[in-house]
């Protein structure tokens, strides 16, 4: 360790030590020497304390340990064997520590995660097989516990992360192990913070090349173009060396194109020439097949095209054979309908975009699935694609709307709230451990999917097998109120092994017979191996009005698949054979809308106009209905129709650029028999479905999109006919990413007529632009467009990037590594000083010693009556006497005194042994007035010769005087007394 000043200018101050002594020493004259000398010296002290902190003076400690972190590529440009070579030079290389010297190892792809924290101890001893790379080949590679997402590289990311683990005192470096190819990020911008960490950065390549590969960089097509008008779709396809190749575009899944191509070193264009007479979305997809490829991965990309024309409807019929009806009604009003049935979901984005309204009529949830529910949201807030949902027996509540996607864009909620005599269901769910990967997780999953379909005037228990308590309830039958409580037990429940469904179901039973929902229902999950009630049980329970469905999952044989089947077919309800865990949620949404049907009223009535609206104009005269479902109207919303207790039978509002109608009865012969054969059934539908229709429509926009590296670039030109340029637009963009999260998309104008946006498009998958602007006139306009990013840019280079590691390692002062056999714990850099700061602990030890100089100049202590009373005290504590102190000033002066007195009664007795004293006493005569003086000589008593003196009281002075007042006393008392017997005189 050594001292080091930061600042040594600052020690000149120290000259001024000696003036400073002589200054104090002046002011100082009226102390004792002791006190000065003290308080000078502390004086000095502070000084030179203060100096050295001003001078910011340092301890600097050097030290010989060194600590290596390996940062090491896992992103998917490393092939599967190289990374397994990667992890062996960590394992052996890491061996070489000298002495103190510890690793650490830090993995990163998109991300940085540290795997091990810098210790002695051996990196990646374990061992373990791996599943195939992308090549294909099986590597026995190191087992590892972070995790990173390997579709980019940040090599950034992994410096930054190696800074901040190193600890504060030793040699540092970095051993970079990776291809170089980084997309995101850039190292180069962190060198500078290396660099002043004192860190040296060596770096392992992983080299690579593919000879024969051959890759589809884009496809390229318009963004939009009119009906029947001819455009091309351009292929780009890269190739390493000139082969031979096969090349397939497809149109909408549909084959277009097929057929072999002579490839060149470089770029190769081809074009495929159409002509579209149907408006809509289209997607293309080009895919390049070559005998000598390696990686597969980058041999398909896509793209978008939207042709305008005239609006059309999509129509999803839950029911497609009983509801022609309104098909017939909307071709009749010149509506360009499709209609797709359930075997069609869910639809994806793309598919719902291109029309201008979607009808969900009488679909259940558990058909659209979550995701199906999230993307005609999607497709209705921010495209503006209008949707209509036309009720029955699967649909709004009793289709398991509550709480999803598509209840937020309708108009009504799923839970009744105005009706004082609601009818409710009651579900019971019986959750049985299965033998399948993560089973509890799905118990857990399909517990609350049936929670939150149920509304709040719905029953809902759960029973399962605890190992302790054996057959329990999780929660009692009860009504949903409190779904974050139910929620969070589901949540924690742990379903064991049942041995038997006997007494499980009996409790099902009693609590759902108790029940006074008008709807009870038990979904009871199992492998089929528990022991099954008797069926005159079974036959009880169904007499009770409960319905048992059944869900087989994973059972042991076809026996207990049968008896799960027979167990359904008993209890009036359904057995579901389940392949794949990912079904089950959807399941038990659709059992749990079972006993939301005690929402459906099916008393005939007639609608009632409530207000008038657009949506209804010129109609008047309503049929007879026979059954619709329970809804309540949301606040914002309005109903031109109601039925019973008011209740919305028509209700409709703006939900983002869409527009979305809730018609609460059916359009079929069940419960509109009677408007089917309506005059003005066909005006009704075409009315609603005009009415909700997307009304932006373009106004001269065109955008171009274009991906590289990573970023999303927009670029928009708005001409009107006349072809002048149209400023001062306002956008209002919104991306879709390929996961359904919306994010918000600036857009500027950067030119006459040209705006421009830019939007991260790093995800694999198609992303989608929704561009709504607005002219000066007000005027509104609708621009959507998807993008593909079809394969990660990890499968973009063919090479590793080199020279951006020797770079780096050049600027650290690092050495660029071969392999195994390079030590990296040599010493081939001087050790860094580490300096610690010491001024804080001098100006510290300053501030506590200015104190202690005002004391001693201020304060005079007596030390000598200080030292006696604390010899007293330790005295008193320790019990024994000890060697007297030395006396205080006013202890000698009480002894100056004590000795002066006996020299003045030394004095007196020496006065006395002269003679005998005579006393003169008065005399009192029986008739003298006046006293007469007698005096009698005292005899004084001879002092014996040896021995001490003692002295008696009538032998001092006083005790003399004192005698001789008694005696005058008793004879003057005698006289007064007069004569008596005269008592003989002792001489």
């Amino acid at each position: 360790m050594t001292i080091h000043f930061a600042k040594p200018i600052a020690l000149l101050l120290l000259l001024c030590l000696a003036p400073m002594a002589f200054w104090a020493r002046r002011s100082m004259a009226g102390l004792s020497r002791p006190r000065w000398v003290t308080a000078l010296v502390l004086r000095l002290l502070i000084t030179v304390l203060v100096v050295l902190a001003l001078a910011q003076m340092q301890w600097l400690f050097v030290r010989d340990e060194m600590t290596v972190i390996y940062a090491v590529d896992q992103s998917l440009s490393i092939p599967p064997d190289a990374q397994k070579k990667n992890l062996e030079f960590v394992r052996q290389t890491s061996k070489q520590r000298h002495g103190a010297d510890s690793a650490g190892l830090v993995l990163f792809g998109r991300s940085a995660a540290l795997e091990r924290r810098p210790d002695t101890k051996p990196l990646l001893e374990s061992v373990g097989p791996q599943p195939p790379g992308r090549s294909g080949v099986a590597a026995e590679a190191v087992s590892l516990q972070s995790v990173t997402d390997p579709q980019r590289t940040s090599i950034s990311a992994a410096l930054r992360l190696a800074l901040a683990t190193f600890p504060s005192s030793s040699l540092k470096r970095i051993v970079l192990v990776s291809d170089g190819n980084e997309n995101l990020g850039s190292a180069k911008e962190e060198l500078e913070a290396v660099r002043r960490n004192h860190v040296r950065v060596d770096v392992l390549p992983v080299s690579y090349e593919y000879r024969d590969e051959v890759m589809v960089e884009k496809v390229l097509t318009p963004g939009e173009v009119d009906k029947g008008a001819g455009f091309e779709v351009r292929t780009v396809v890269t190739s390493t060396t000139p082969q031979e190749a096969k090349l397939r575009v497809e149109e909408n899944g549909r084959l277009i194109a097929s057929e072999k191509v002579n490839l060149k070193e470089g770029r190769n264009v081809f074009v495929v020439p159409r002509t579209l007479p149907e408006p809509g979305y289209y997607s293309y997809t080009s895919t390049i097949e070559a005998p000598h490829d390696t990686l597969y991965e980058n041999n398909k990309a896509g793209g978008f095209t939207m042709v305008r024309g005239p609006g059309r409807i999509l129509l999803v019929e839950g029911d497609p054979e009983h509801s022609t009806a309104l098909p017939r009604a909307l071709a009749s009003q010149g509506l360009e309908v499709k209609t797709v049935g359930l075997e069609s979901l869910p639809l994806p984005l793309g598919e719902i975009v291109p029309y201008d309204a979607i009808i969900l009529s009488n679909v259940q949830a558990s058909s659209l699935g979550e995701d199906g529910m999230r993307t005609i949201e999607l497709a209705v807030k921010d495209w503006g694609v209008g949707l209509v949902m036309i009720g029955g027996e699967q649909s709004f509540g009793p289709g398991g709307y509550q709480d999803s996607p598509i209840e937020r864009a309708l108009p009504v909620s799923m839970d009744v709230k105005q009706r004082q005599v609601m009818p409710s269901g009651a579900l019971v769910i019986v959750l049985h451990t299965c033998e399948i990967a993560e089973g509890n997780y799905w118990a857990q999953q399909v517990a609350l999917a049936a929670l939150r379909v149920l509304s709040k005037s719905d029953e809902f228990g759960v029973l399962y097998y605890d190992w302790q308590k054996g057959e329990t309830w999780l929660f009692p039958l009860q009504r949903a109120e409190d779904k974050e409580k139910m929620a969070g037990l589901i949540n924690n429940v742990q379903p064991g092994d049942m041995p038997s469904f006997i007494t499980i179901l009996g409790k099902a039973h009693q609590a759902l017979k108790a029940s006074h929902a008008s709807i009870k229902h038990i979904v009871l999950t199992s492998d089929g191996d528990p022991a099954y009630p008797g069926d005159d049980v079974i036959a009880q329970m169904v007499a009770d009005g409960i319905t048992i469905s059944t869900v087989g999952i994973s059972p042991h044989s076809l026996a207990d698949t049968d008896r799960l089947g027979r167990l359904a077919q008993m209890g009036k309800g359904r057995y579901y054979d389940v392949q794949y865990a990912s079904a089950l949620p959807q399941i038990f949404i659709k059992e749990a809308a079972t006993v939301r049907r005690s929402m459906i009223s099916e008393e005939p009535f007639t609608p009632a106009a409530a207000l008038a609206s657009e949506i209804v104009r010129g109609i008047s005269g309503y049929p007879t209905l026979r059954g619709y479902v329970l809804t309540t109207l949301k606040d914002l919303a309005e109903a031109p129709l109601v039925g019973p207790e008011k209740d919305p039978l028509l209700a409709h509002w703006q939900y983002g650029l869409g527009r979305a109608v809730a018609f609460t009865s059916d359009a079929k012969g069940r419960w509109a028999a009677d408007w089917v054969s309506w005059s003005k059934f066909e005006q009704f539908w075409a009315q609603v479905l005009r009415w909700a229709s997307r009304s932006v429509q373009g106004t001269g926009v065109r955008a171009n999109v274009d991906v590289t590296d990573d970023r999303g670039h927009v670029v928009i030109d708005a001409i009107d006919k006349e072809g002048r340029f149209i400023n001062s637009l306002k956008f209002d963009g919104v991306l879709v990413t390929p996961d359904k999260k919306e994010e918000g998309l600036a857009v500027s104008q950067t030119g006459p007529g040209r705006y421009e946006a830019f939007f991260d498009a790093q995800e694999t998958g198609t992303h989608y632009l929704s561009l709504r602007y607005t002219d000066a006139q007000g005027k509104t306009g609708l621009y959507t467009r998807g993008v593909v990013v079809p394969y990660s840019a990890e499968y973009r280079e063919l090479r590793a990037n080199e020279p951006l590691l020797k770079e780096i390692a050049a600027a650290t002062g690092g050495r660029v590594l071969k392999g195994a056999g390079d030590d990296v714990f040599a010493r081939t850099f001087a050790p860094e000083p580490n300096a610690r700061d010491a001024w804080p602990l001098l100006l510290f030890l300053a501030a506590v010693l200015m104190p202690l100089d005002v004391f001693v100049r201020r304060v005079f202590l007596d030390w000598r009556a200080i030292r006696v009373r604390a010899a007293a005290a330790v005295e008193r504590v320790s019990g024994r006497r000890r060697k007297a102190a030395e006396p205080s000033h006013v202890t000698v002066l009480l002894s100056k005194k004590a000795t002066t007195r006996e020299e003045t009664d030394r004095r007196a007795r020496k006065f006395d042994t002269a003679g005998p004293i005579s006393v003169q006493e008065p005399a009192l005569g029986p008739t003298d007035s006046e006293p007469k003086a007698e005096v009698r000589t005292l005899e004084r008593p001879a002092a014996p010769s040896k021995g001490p003196a003692v002295v008696r009281e009538d032998q001092t002075y006083t005790g003399r005087l004192l005698s001789a007042k008694r005696k005058m006393r008793d004879e003057s008392k005698r006289e007064n007394e007069g004569p008596g017997p005269e008592k003989p005189r002792k001489e």
